[in-house]
C-alpha cells in the first residue's frame, strides 16, 4: 500500500516536470492524458512520470481548496457527515442503499470518505458492527472521527481511522470495503484493488461509485481544453496540478477486477433507460456503480 499511498511524504509545493515528458511537455501529449482511459494512459508512463503523479496526487489532495479544510470542502454540494439530508434522494445513496441491504456488512472498511456526506448512511446501516476508515488527507479522518463520535449510531460501533499510507500494517479482515467517488483519484487502480481486496473476507464485495469516462465527459473535457487553453505546450508546462482525475470505465473495472482476482459481479450506470438495456445509456452517462466479489 505504501507505493500507492506515497508514503504521504509532506510536500511545499507541486513538482515541476524538470525532465523529458510527452505527455507533460506538450499539448498533444497533455490531451493524449486526459483524453485516453485511465488504465491506457498509466500503462504507458514511465517510472519518473508515474512519480511525479503520484507526487502531484498527494500534494493536491492534502492541498486543495477546501481539503486542507474539510469544512470548506465542496465535494457533494458541500455536504457532509453532519449534514440532515436524505441520502436516498440521490441515484448514489439509492445504489448505496441497495448494497448494504444486499450484503448486510458487519465490518466495512471505507476508503476516501472525504467529508463524510455517505459514510453517516455507512453509520446507520443496522448490520454495522465496526467501521474503518483511510484517508490520504488526516484532516479529513479527524473530521470524521469528531462527526461519528457525535453520532447515536457512531458511539455505539468500534471505528478506527487509519492513514492510507498505515494500511499496509493494519491487521483486519472485513465484509465489505466500500469506495465512494474515490477511485478516480488514484491511477495505479490494478495494483491498489489487488492490494486493498485482501482486507476481504471470502465471499465479500468491494462497492464502486464512480464518475463516468463517457462521451459526456470527454465532451466536457474538450471545453475545458478549449477554454483554459490546455492545448498548447506553453500553457502545459506552466500548469501547476497534474494530479490524477481520471474517470472510470466498466471495462477498466473488469480489467481491475481479473488482475485481482476478483470478480466484476454487477454494474450500473445512471440512466432513466431500463437495466436490461445499460449498455445503450453506458457511453452517455456520467455515473457508474460497479460490485466486486471475492
Amino acid at each position: 500500500m505504501s507505493v500507492i499511498a506515497n508514503e504521504n511524504k509532506k510536500l511545499e509545493q507541486p513538482p515541476k516536470p524538470v525532465f523529458d515528458s510527452f505527455f507533460f511537455g506538450s499539448g498533444f501529449g497533455y490531451i493524449c492524458y486526459y483524453f485516453m482511459r485511465n488504465d491506457w494512459v498509466w500503462s504507458r508512463l514511465n517510472n519518473q512520470e508515474k512519480e511525479f503523479v503520484k507526487q502531484h496526487n498527494n500534494y493536491w489532495n492534502n492541498n486543495n481548496p477546501g481539503y486542507k479544510d474539510p469544512s470548506e470542502y465542496q465535494g457533494q454540494g458541500g455536504l457532509s457527515f453532519r449534514s440532515i439530508q436524505d441520502r436516498q434522494s440521490s441515484w448514489e445513496g439509492r445504489q448505496l442503499a441497495k448494497f448494504l441491504e444486499q450484503e448486510r456488512p458487519k465490518r466495512v472498511l471505507e476508503i476516501g470518505p472525504g467529508s463524510g456526506y455517505y459514510t453517516r448512511q455507512i453509520i446507520e446501516c443496522g448490520s454495522l458492527d465496526e467501521y474503518v476508515a483511510t484517508d490520504i488527507n488526516a484532516k479529513f479522518l479527524e473530521f470524521i472521527e469528531k462527526a461519528i463520535s457525535e453520532h447515536d449510531k457512531g458511539i455505539r460501533i468500534k471505528s478506527k481511522f487509519v492513514q492510507l499510507s498505515d494500511l499496509e500494517s493494519t491487521d483486519m479482515q472485513v465484509d465489505a470495503i466500500i469506495l465512494l467517488s474515490a477511485l478516480h483519484h488514484i491511477p495505479d487502480r490494478e495494483i491498489f484493488i489487488k492490494a486493498i481486496s485482501r482486507y476481504l473476507t471470502n465471499g465479500g464485495a468491494i462497492f464502486f461509485f464512480e464518475p463516468s469516462h463517457s462521451l459526456a465527459r470527454i465532451v466536457q473535457l474538450a471545453w475545458s481544453f478549449a477554454l483554459h487553453r490546455w492545448y498548447s505546450t506553453k500553457v502545459v508546462r506552466l500548469r501547476n496540478n497534474y494530479m490524477t482525475h481520471h474517470f472510470c470505465t466498466v471495462s477498466e473495472m473488469r480489467k481491475n477486477a481479473e488482475y485481482a482476482g476478483l470478480k466484476l459481479e454487477a454494474w450500473g450506470v445512471m440512466s432513466k433507460l431500463p437495466d436490461s438495456i445499460k449498455y445503450l445509456a453506458a457511453p452517455f452517462s456520467r455515473k457508474m456503480i460497479a460490485i466486486l466479489r471475492k
